[in-house]
């Protein structure tokens, strides 16, 4: 297909290749491939065809980029599909799998409790993975959604409090507010509601969530490593950081959030423990906290309210990846980023 995509904050102009992956070129089976698989932020449906960072790394290096990136999917769907692109007989001799935070969750996630088709789903049993069995195991869903209580403190009707809750403009306001004193006073009397970040979609690294998902995401790297390896091909993991750990916006936003209401995000904790794991297993890894705090204070990388990568994030994302493999040409292995 190729046709114009809009948003809030975009319109721009998409393709699709013979494989529906994004790209306006078709695929030669033949050529040396690094395959670049991962979620939206690697579709990256809000900048056009020319920016995206794989479109600029296919213009940098010699190999053919493929770009999978598949929106809403998890590391468990991308590891599926990397074992299904195997089967194509393409000619891939480097794998990228892009991990974003909010993998945590969807690794967890059966999708039976929405209006979605179920997902694609491992359990671990005896160390290995096994893959959900929807017509014969009866699945617990592991998403389901947390009933946060609600203390009425102050004498408003209800019929007043929804139309508080539903206006636009007063959410606009409270917004501008739950991050402070006065903020937290208008929460505690339930003049508005339990700010974002606290709110279940936003709880992407709670503690169960990293008890259940950790030892999930450290089979599923070992057993793509594997996999790439039989395949005479090198896989490698990238990290992407959280806007919460480098835009200063959002981590003085989470600091205010720990002072008011004591509030964990665990995504620093989440990060440093999947490095460790990378490091344990010997499996290549980048993680370029560092590199997105420094870039991001010249440029911001992302949409203002979207967060995935704007066309500067990409081109730095680019240069990033073309300083990595440029790397492994001139010392023989990838290492650790």
């Amino acid at each position: 297909i190729t046709k114009t995509l809009r948003g809030a904050e975009f319109a721009s102009q998409y393709s699709s290749n013979q494989y529906g992956f994004r790209g306006n070129k078709d695929i030669n089976k033949e050529r040396e491939t690094i395959l670049i698989i991962g979620d939206s932020f690697v579709q990256a449906c809000e900048v056009d065809n020319d920016e995206v960072f794989t479109f600029i790394l296919d213009s940098l290096l010699t190999e053919q980029i493929i770009n999978a990136g598949v929106r809403g999917y998890g590391v468990d769907q991308e590891y599926l599909l990397l074992k299904q692109l195997f089967r194509e007989n393409i000619n891939i001799r480097h794998v990228i799998m892009m991990f974003y935070i909010n993998d945590l969750r969807d690794i967890i996630s059966d999708n039976m409790n929405s209006e979605f088709p179920e997902k694609p789903r491992f359990i671990l049993q005896n160390d290995s993975l096994i893959l959900y069995d929807y017509d014969t195991i009866e699945v617990q869903n592991a998403d389901k959604e947390i009933i946060f209580p609600t203390h009425l403190t102050y004498r408003v009707s209800r019929f007043i409090k929804v139309l508080l809750y539903k206006s636009a403009i007063y959410k606009i306001f409270a917004n501008a507010l739950q991050f402070n004193q006065f903020g937290k006073w208008l929460y505690n009397k339930n003049l508005v509601n339990k700010p974002d970040y606290m709110t279940y979609d936003w709880r992407l690294a709670d503690e169960q969530i990293l008890i259940e998902s950790i030892p999930l995401i450290k089979e599923i790297f070992k057993n793509a490593d594997i996999l790439c390896s039989s395949n005479k091909a090198t896989f490698t993991v990238f990290l992407i950081p959280s806007e919460f750990q480098y835009q200063d916006k959002l981590v003085n936003q989470m600091k205010a959030l720990k002072y008011l209401y004591s509030y964990e995000s665990n995504i620093d904790l989440a990060y440093e423990g999947i490095v460790e794991m990378l490091k344990e297993e010997k499996i290549n890894y980048i993680y370029p906290l560092n590199e997105f705090t420094h870039l991001n204070q010249e440029r911001t990388l992302t949409f203002r309210f979207d967060k995935h990568w704007n066309k500067n994030g990409h081109e730095q994302v680019a240069g990033i990846l073309r300083r990595y493999f440029n790397e492994d040409r001139s010392n023989g292995t990838s290492g650790k980023w």
